[in-house]
C-alpha cells in the first residue's frame, strides 16, 4: 500500500491499520486457519528476520515519517532503500545522516511475561510446567522462545486463561505496528543505536515510559547520570535539535506527537504503573519481590489498557497532520 491509498482509508481505518498487512502474502501464505492478531504477530516475529521484513521501516512507514517530519521539523530528508534489502527503507538527511523508525512500545516485552505467568514459583523461578509446555509444543528452550513463538499460533486461548488480558493483547498485537506506535531514532554508525540501547539497559527494559523519563532528565540536567545518558550524549546532534532545558523537552514531546504519553504543562511522562522506575523496572516484580498471579494480571491490564488507548490517540493526531 502506498501513502496516498493509506490516507484514503480514513482516520479510523488508518489509525488501526496493521503495517504487517503489507506483507501478508510473504508471512501468512499457507495459513488456512483463521488467525487472530496475536497469531499474526507471532508469525511475523518468528519469520521476519529470515524474510528480511521489518514493517517499522517498510516503504509506507518511512513515507509516513518523511511527510510528517519534513512538515514539522524541516528535516529535508529523502527516502532511500536500505543497502541490500528490498523491503527496508530509511530517511537520509544532510544534517543528521540516517534516521530510522522503530516501535515505541514492545509487544514481546509484555507477551513473554504473560506466557510465563502461569509457570512461576514464589521466587519467580520457572517451574517444570513451563518446560513441559515447551516440550509439548516442540519448542527448543535452548534456542529461546522469541524465534519460535509461531508455535503458539492457535494456542493462545489455552495458554492465557484470562479473557480480558487475552483481548487486550490481541488489540495491542494489531496496533503495535501502527502509525501511533512509531518514532524516529538516529541510526548512528559510531556506537550502538539509541533504540537498541534502551532495549538492553536493565534499568529501562524496553519500556517507553522509562525511556521518556531518561530523555526528560537529559534535557533538564545533561550532566546528571541516567541509564541513557551516554547514548543521548552520543546522539546530541539529534536530541539537541529540539533545544535545551524544559523548552527543549517540550519541543521534543510536541514535535514527536508524544502528548498522549505525558501529562501536565511540563509533559511529565506517564508511568505505566504506580512504582515504575529505574530502580524498579520489571513488570513482574515490586523491587525484588515477584508479584502473585492476580497482582501481575492487574498490572498487565493497567499497562495494556493505557498503551492501547495512547497509541490510538497518538495515531489520530498523526493522521490529522498527514492529511492537513
Amino acid at each position: 500500500m502506498n501513502l496516498e491509498n493509506f490516507l484514503k482509508l480514513g482516520r479510523e481505518a488508518a489509525v488501526n491499520y496493521d503495517l504487517k498487512n503489507q506483507f501478508r502474502h510473504q508471512l501468512y501464505a499457507g495459513e488456512f486457519e483463521e488467525l487472530t492478531s496475536l497469531d499474526e504477530w507471532s508469525i511475523y516475529k518468528a519469520k521476519s528476520n529470515k524474510l528480511k521484513i521489518d514493517c517499522d521501516v517498510s516503504k509506507l512507514s518511512v513515507d509516513v515519517a518523511h511527510k510528517l517530519y519534513n512538515k514539522n521539523l524541516n528535516l529535508q530528508s529523502t527516502v532511500h532503500k536500505q543497502s541490500g534489502n528490498h523491503y527496508k527503507f530509511e530517511l537520509v538527511t544532510k544534517k543528521h545522516g540516517v534516521i530510522r523508525i522503530d516501535t515505541m512500545n514492545s509487544m514481546w516485552t509484555v507477551l513473554k511475561q504473560v506466557i510465563q505467568m502461569n509457570h512461576r514459583g514464589k521466587m519467580g523461578k520457572l517451574n517444570q510446567s513451563y518446560f513441559d509446555m515447551c516440550e509439548s509444543l516442540e519448542i527448543n528452550i535452548n534456542k529461546g522462545l522469541a524465534g519460535q513463538v509461531d508455535k503458539l499460533v492457535g494456542k493462545y486461548d489455552e495458554i492465557i486463561d484470562h479473557k480480558q488480558l487475552l483481548n487486550l493483547l490481541n488489540e495491542f498485537a494489531q496496533i503495535t505496528h501502527s502509525i501511533g506506535n512509531l518514532l524516529l531514532y538516529p541510526a548512528t554508525e559510531h556506537s550502538i543505536n539509541f533504540n537498541i540501547n534502551r532495549g538492553i539497559k536493565k534499568e529501562i527494559q524496553d519500556y517507553f515510559d522509562l525511556t521518556l523519563v531518561a530523555i526528560k532528565e537529559w534535557y533538564l540536567e545533561r550532566d546528571k547520570e541516567n541509564p541513557l545518558q551516554k547514548v543521548l550524549n552520543e546522539n546530541k546532534a539529534w536530541f539537541g535539535m529540539f533545544g535545551k532545558g524544559l523548552a527543549g523537552w517540550r519541543n521534543y514531546v510536541e514535535l514527536n506527537y508524544l502528548e498522549e504519553f505525558t501529562e501536565g504543562s511540563d509533559y511529565e511522562p506517564i508511568l505505566f504503573w504506580e512504582d515504575h522506575s529505574f530502580e524498579n523496572p520489571s513488570i513482574e516484580k515490586h523491587l525484588q519481590t515477584y508479584l502473585n498471579k492476580s497482582e501481575l494480571e492487574a498490572r498487565l491490564i493497567q499497562f495494556l489498557t493505557f498503551v492501547n488507548h495512547a497509541i490510538r490517540k497518538r495515531g489520530e493526531r498523526i493522521y490529522n497532520v498527514l492529511i492537513s
